[in-house]
């Protein structure tokens, strides 16, 4: 990365992302030492800018958004699930100018307040160039996931570094939020204060102001780096079958460097182009043309007797709503035995919130005209109500707060164990043909779950599962990031529940794992996933091994599947129904749509979902 030309980097690849991150900190140990040089840090006009600039873990910061809730917001964190609805509020809940400050303890020591180098002024502009003034009185618990993301940035900024390396930024962002940052993101790229680099997903879009892409691999490998277009020119000959010309003048056909470097990445050549953020914040109201319609208990076919019932909700604090906004009768929703439904809506539009009336977690179902099984939390005449034992042991849910509170000393399989215990620690109850399932789906993926998994061919899967209860060696907290969130999303989905919730569960997996995840949501274990021609999509193909446990089958027509996601990938097939909850500055009330009846139920995976097409997801989105 030279000083001079003004160079944007992103980094794209399905696995160690954030490994490079660190390598470029200085986090890793490198051998030879030699191989890793700080060039600029060295030089006297860092020397006289500040000397201790010349230290590259101070020089170069890290803002990663792929971790747990304790680290992506510097140690503020809630005490439990459902504090972030409650109107009380702790000591410890810390504003966003107290984060921002770094007055997040209690009895701060001297030594941390002399550590201090921005001044009020900085503060000021930092607060103004990422939107955040609004924000500052909100506990930073409050915050939405694209408000988050800002105020992180804006943390990483008051530090003054050199370079500042962004892991995930885009992840969990809706599009009109996504093309709302990158605007700000390429501000203060081309300020160069600081230099920026990106690390993306595959699916992510690549900004247009990026100058330079580096494509990782397989096995810690480097495929392609260099300017943007040139890379994206040569990762689109490698997806159609065609010979690559290397840097270095070498001419290597596509299957070698599928050899060398895993299969192409077929997801990546999006580009996020600032027309788009300039349409995004107006573009709002065309959803109807993907057929919106009310809901109706006649548009399920399966069960007018609704699983969950929403009848003219409106949740507020003060004067200010946050579900059910747009619409003086609030919100009305019937999750039914068969639904498969989509949840869309802006960073900030309620989509959380509607989820915690779902699990019940929200203070205010009880309150509320919210009814689970028939049954209301409060009891009524002639009724008695529900517990949230009952409602919670009916349900399976992954979601980011899940992952955030979820116990970090578990073992692979305690964790989903977990999936019959009424709590994430107490004890499960299980019996023979749980113990079964267990097995089978920890044999089934085994290659993404065991750390030590050999990737030698077998004809058999492993019968060994020891790996999967050495809690001494691999708990929950040693996994990486993904692992963890398949983990999870697993772990809703293995007791067979009444309703599936899964809130972003497919963010952070690469594109294979998710294939996967999904094939098993949609069919169990009686299809595999495999590249389609050239790399290009996915194909399954039915399950030929007698040995890999087809008795685990996919999501089955009684069960309801409730799915949060802001990107068209991680929408599996089988949803056809969506619900689009209006922003903070929109007045409409929520939209609701689906796909036609006569292409509308595939179950297994096969039917046209709402997110089959880019065009279709755009409509959805307004945009």
């Amino acid at each position: 990365m030279e000083n001079g030309e003004q160079q944007h980097w992103a980094i794209i690849g399905p696995d160690d992302r954030t490994t490079l991150l660190k390598i470029l900190r200085g986090d890793l140990l490198c051998i030879p030492p030699s191989a890793r040089k700080f060039p600029y840090l060295s030089s006297d006009a860092i020397a006289k800018k500040d000397p201790t600039l010349r230290v590259p873990s101070r020089a170069v910061q890290y803002v990663g958004f792929a971790g747990d809730r304790s680290q992506s917001n510097g140690g503020v964190r809630g005490a439990y699930l459902s504090a972030r609805y409650e109107s009380h509020r702790e000591d410890t809940d810390w504003s966003v100018m107290q984060y921002l400050r770094g007055e997040t303890e209690l009895n701060p020591a001297d030594k941390s307040l002399k550590n201090i180098r921005w001044n009020e002024e900085q503060l000021s502009r930092v607060i103004k160039d990422l939107k955040l003034g609004k924000l500052v009185d909100m506990p930073v618990a409050n915050l939405s996931n694209g408000q988050t993301r800002r105020a992180r940035i804006a943390k990483a900024l008051l530090g003054m570094p050199e370079v500042l390396l962004l892991d995930e930024p885009f992840m969990g962002l809706d599009p009109p939020t996504l093309t709302t940052l990158s605007p700000i993101l390429r501000e203060l790229a081309y300020k160069s204060s600081p230099r920026l680099v990106l690390a993306l997903r595959p699916q992510d879009q690549v900004p247009d102001w990026t100058t330079h892409l580096l494509v990782l691999g397989e096995n810690h490998t480097v495929a392609l780096q260099g300017r943007t277009r040139d890379v994206l020119s040569k990762l689109s000959l490698w997806t159609e079958g065609k010979d690559v010309s290397l840097d270095n003048g070498q001419v290597i056909s596509s299957k070698e460097m599928t050899a060398r470097y895993g299969p192409a990445l077929t997801e990546v050549g999006r580009i996020l182009k600032e027309r788009d953020s300039r349409t995004a914040g107006s573009a709002v109201t065309s959803a109807q043309s993907v057929t919106a319609k009310p809901q109706t208990a006649d548009s399920t076919s399966f069960s007018k007797e609704p699983i969950i019932y929403l009848k003219s909700v409106i949740v507020k604090y003060g004067d200010k709503i946050v579900l059910g906004r747009g619409s003086q009768d609030g919100l009305d929703l019937s999750i039914f035995p068969g639904t498969r439904m989509l949840v869309l809506g802006p960073n900030g539009s309620g989509k959380t919130t509607l989820l915690s009336l779902l699990t019940s977690d929200h203070p205010q179902s009880y309150c509320l005209p919210v009814f689970h099984f028939g049954r209301s939390r409060l009891p009524q005449p002639g009724q008695a109500g529900i517990s949230i034992f009952d409602i919670q042991n009916r349900i399976g849910h992954s979601s980011p707060e899940i992952h955030a509170f979820f116990p970090r000393n578990m073992s692979i399989r305690g964790t989903l164990e977990s999936a019959w215990s009424e709590t994430f620690v107490s004890k499960p109850t299980l019996n023979e043909e749980t113990h079964k399932t267990i097995d089978a789906v920890l044999q089934w993926f085994e290659p993404e779950l065991n750390p030590h998994h050999s990737s030698s061919p077998s004809p058999t899967p492993n019968q060994d599962l020891s790996w999967a209860t050495a809690g001494h060696i691999h708990t929950f907290s040693t996994l990486p990031f993904p692992t963890q969130r398949l983990l999870l999303l697993l772990r809703a989905l293995i007791k067979k529940p009444d309703i599936v919730i899964l809130d972003e569960a497919f963010s952070g997996l690469s594109p294979y794992v998710r294939e996967k995840a999904i094939a098993f949501l949609e069919t169990g274990c009686s299809t595999t996933v495999h590249p389609g021609p050239h790399g290009k999509g996915w194909i399954r193909t039915p399950t030929t091994s007698t040995s890999a446990s087809p008795q685990i089958t996919g999501l089955g027509e009684n069960q309801a599947l409730i799915v949060v996601s802001h990107v068209r990938e991680e929408v599996p097939r089988c949803v056809d129904e969506w619900i689009r909850l209006p922003g903070e500055e929109e007045f409409e009330a929520a939209e609701m749509g689906g796909v036609e009846p006569d292409i509308k139920r595939g179950r297994e995976g096969g039917g046209k979902g709402v997110a089959e097409s880019e065009e279709g997801w755009r409509k959805i989105w307004g945009l």
